[in-house]
């Protein structure tokens, strides 16, 4: 039985810091407290580091086919990247073609992410609806463990669906006690928008700020509230851009519905000045919902402070330079999506930790206890005895470094986040009670990652 002994941590909780040990056996956190090493234990110095959870991001899109492209991450490169920044467990999503099984989607998609080294588990999206997708979606949580599906309101040429099947699935869903998520964009507005500017010869990037507002994702919004009114599911509205979307969330939640909201490190981070400039466009940013105003960056920056949001996700979506910048030159041929997946838990940490503005505990209840509550990921998220023993050590230090000084493992080629200061080493990542990443940024061992049934 392996054993791993932490000593000398800030250890981080839900509501408190607690100085102390750690022991770790078997992959599993045992005890913590004023402890004594056992004999023949690895034994770490934390030197008074933070000791986090490890990371859970719940949003996230590896080896995925779109109309315009397949992504450059694989779930092996995509998870090697998460596990390099501390998030050591992922959810993914399965995406039936039209008509295709649920069954037939996830067993595909399982078999895709053989080669995973994170814990992962799996949403299941709903992209169409016929008489036998009530069944499907009740053998989805009896059979599978998924207790998520996922929708989207836009996309009406592929996988979106109508307003009126989202209705559908939530009644079902809240029937098999599941959660719905949503992409509340409205396919209405941001298709005919995109009629108007089919034949434009406007700059790439400023086109998809055009054609996806911020009133395709706050009516949407409406609509999606309106339905957890009236069917009582509980609902997760994914990456929230807009203020207005927010405010109208957090009213909802005040009613007492059953609503999460995530924020993603895009929209506090970046605002829409990136789409104005006229000489060069800037396709590395086009990803969907886009970058929104300076007002609204600064909402969802005050949002996260006050734990509005439930979750800082990625949508981790990345792409090639060469899919970005194709040589037609042509707006609806460039792939929607971008990366960020190994530097998620560091940007919230230089934007929110270090500042003062959040403590480390909703640090940590942003980015891996709430994700775990809220998607029913057992013994994962928190530092608790028998819960897994995936953990994060990081030191804090006053002299910056930039983001891009790391070493990056996604194999896409655009980083927006490169000239991103950086405050934080993340010293130590370990997962289920084994050191992959050490201070110098080098994976040691690697580890196979196991499907999470919930």
């Amino acid at each position: 039985m392996s054993k791993l002994f932490i000593r000398n941590a800030n250890i981080i909780g839900s509501s408190q810091i607690t100085k102390g040990h750690v022991l770790v056996e078997d992959g599993k956190i045992m005890d913590i407290g004023d402890l004594q090493p056992p004999q023949d234990c690895t034994t770490i110095d934390a030197e008074n580091g933070f000791l986090m959870p490890g990371g859970i991001d719940a949003h996230v899109h590896f080896d995925l086919n779109t109309p315009n492209g397949k992504t450059a991450d694989n779930f092996e490169s995509g998870s090697k990247a998460a596990l390099a920044g501390g998030t050591t467990t992922i959810i993914d999503f399965i995406t039936p073609n039209k008509k295709q099984s649920l069954q037939e989607a996830f067993n595909r998609r399982v078999r895709q992410a053989k080669k995973i080294h994170t814990d992962y588990s799996l949403h299941q999206s709903i992209t169409y609806w016929d008489d036998s997708m009530e069944q499907q979606m009740e053998d989805a949580v009896k059979y599978q463990g998924i207790t998520s599906f996922k929708t989207y309101l836009t996309y009406s040429s592929s996988i979106g669906i109508s307003v009126e099947i989202l209705e559908k699935v939530m009644r079902k869903a809240a029937e098999l006690d599941a959660i719905v998520l949503v992409h509340a964009e409205l396919a209405e507005i941001n298709d005919r928008l995109a009629k108007e500017y089919q034949n434009s010869e406007l700059l790439e990037a400023f086109i998809h700020k055009e054609t996806h507002p911020a009133e395709s994702e706050e009516k949407a919004i409406e609509k999606v509230l309106e339905l957890v009114k009236l069917t009582s599911c509980k609902t997760y509205i994914v990456h929230v851009s807009t203020a207005k979307g927010i405010q109208a969330i957090s009213e909802a939640k005040k009613q007492g519905l059953p609503v999460f909201a995530e924020t993603c490190p895009q929209y506090f981070m970046f605002h829409d000045k990136i789409y104005q400039n006229k000489k060069q466009s800037k396709n590395e940013f086009i990803f969907s919902p886009p970058l929104r105003f300076i007002d609204d960056k600064r909402h969802i920056t005050q949002s996260i402070i006050k734990e509005e949001f439930d979750c800082i996700s990625t949508d981790h979506c990345s792409f090639k330079l060469k899919q970005k910048y194709n040589s037609e030159h042509d707006y609806f041929k460039i792939p929607h999506g971008v990366g960020g997946v190994q530097y998620r838990l560091l940007n919230m940490h230089n934007e929110f930790v270090y500042t003062g503005m959040i403590n480390w505990m909703t640090f940590a209840r942003l980015t891996a206890e709430n994700p775990a509550k809220i998607f029913g990921l057992k013994n994962k998220g928190q530092i608790l005895p028998g819960y897994d023993a995936d953990l994060l050590i990081y030191q804090e230090q006053e002299k910056y470094y930039l983001t891009k000084d790391l070493k990056d493992d996604s194999k896409s080629d655009i980083n927006i986040y490169a000239e991103k200061r950086q405050h934080a080493l993340l010293t130590h990542v370990i997962k289920n009670g084994e050191v992959v990443f050490d201070k110098k940024q080098k994976m040691i061992i690697n580890p196979k990652g196991s499907f999470l049934k919930r």
